[in-house]
C-alpha cells in the first residue's frame, strides 16, 4: 500500500475525471473532476506516469521505512531506495445513473534503482456522488469515495498492506476567463498514524482546442517528517468530440515528494 498511499497523498486522486455526457469535457488532469457521468455513459482512461523520487520518498514507497528497523520489526528489512518509478495505468467510469458514477483503475508498475522490477499495483474503486450540477451559481460539487485495495505484486508494492480511503468533496466555479477547482477529503492510508488532510486546488484557463490546467496538490500524512506537496502545469487538447489528451509536469514542493512527475494522460467517451 505504500505506492498507492503516497501517490495519492501526492496528487490526491491522479485517476478519474467525469464527463458530463459522452463527450470530453474540460476538468483538471491531476485532480478529480466533480462532474458526473451521464446514465448509461462510460469513459475509458490511460495514464502514463514518471516520477524520479529521491532517497526519502523511494524508500517510503517500496522499502521498510528505517524507523521499523530500528524499533526491532522482525519483519522489517532494510531500505533499497527507489530512484525512479514509472505507472500505466488503465481505467473505466461508468454513469450508473444521473447522479452516481462508479469505476475502477489499475497501474502497472516499474520500479528503477540500478535494477529493474515490474508488476501490478493496486486496484482503485471508485464512486463519485453528484450534489449539484452548476444550475445554480455555476457551481458544481460533488462527493467521492477511492478504496485502493490489497491487489498488487508483493515484490513491488510490499507485503504490508492495508485498504486505503480517500473521502472527497469535489467542487468546481466557472469564472470570467478560468475555471476554478477544488478537492478536499479525508485519507486514510490503513497504518498507524497514516490518515490526515489531502486537499488540491486548480485553475483551468480554456482555449478554442486546448486548455492551459495549473495545479498544486497536497497532503498532510507525512512521509518522514515533512509533508508531501507539488505543483503541476500542463495542458489538455482535444481530438474530435469523443477524445483528448493531456500532459502535465510536477514538480516536488518539499522532501516528502518526488522531484519531478510527468504524467501523460488519454482519454475516451463512449
Amino acid at each position: 500500500m505504500r505506492t498507492a498511499a503516497v501517490v495519492t497523498a501526492i496528487v490526491v486522486c491522479m485517476v478519474g475525471a467525469g464527463l458530463a455526457r459522452a463527450e470530453i469535457g474540460y476538468g483538471p488532469i491531476v485532480m478529480d473532476d466533480p462532474t458526473v457521468l451521464d446514465t448509461t455513459d462510460s469513459e475509458f482512461r490511460l495514464d502514463i506516469i514518471y516520477r524520479s523520487l529521491g532517497e526519502e520518498v523511494g524508500g517510503f514507497l517500496y522499502g521498510t521505512p528505517a524507523a521499523d528497523v530500528a524499533d526491532g520489526d522482525d519483519e522489517a528489512a532494510p531500505v533499497t531506495p527507489i530512484d525512479a518509478d514509472w505507472l500505466a495505468g488503465i481505467g473505466i467510469d461508468y454513469g450508473a445513473t444521473d447522479r452516481l458514477e462508479v469505476g475502477a483503475w489499475l497501474p502497472f508498475v516499474r520500479t528503477e534503482n540500478g535494477n529493474s522490477s515490474s508488476g501490478l499495483g493496486d486496484l482503485v474503486l471508485k464512486a463519485k456522488v453528484g450534489l449539484l450540477d452548476g444550475t445554480r451559481n455555476g457551481i458544481v460539487l460533488s462527493g467521492a469515495v477511492n478504496a485502493t485495495i490489497d491487489t498488487g505484486d508483493e515484490d513491488i508494492v510490499g507485503a504490508e498492506n492495508e485498504t486505503e480511503v480517500l473521502a472527497t468533496f469535489l467542487l468546481s466555479k466557472k469564472l470570467a476567463v478560468w475555471n476554478l477547482y477544488l478537492n478536499f477529503g479525508y485519507l486514510d492510508t490503513g497504518v498507524d498514524n497514516g490518515d490526515g488532510i489531502a486537499y488540491g486546488i486548480a485553475a483551468e484557463i480554456p482555449g478554442e482546442n486546448m486548455d492551459l490546467v495549473f495545479e498544486l496538490t497536497g497532503s498532510d500524512v507525512s512521509v518522514g517528517e515533512d509533508d508531501p506537496s507539488a505543483i503541476y502545469a500542463g495542458f489538455r487538447k482535444e481530438s474530435g468530440e469523443k477524445e483528448d489528451f493531456a500532459l502535465t509536469v510536477g514538480s516536488g514542493l518539499s522532501d516528502a515528494s518526488p522531484d519531478l512527475i510527468v504524467q501523460l494522460v488519454y482519454r475516451y467517451a463512449f
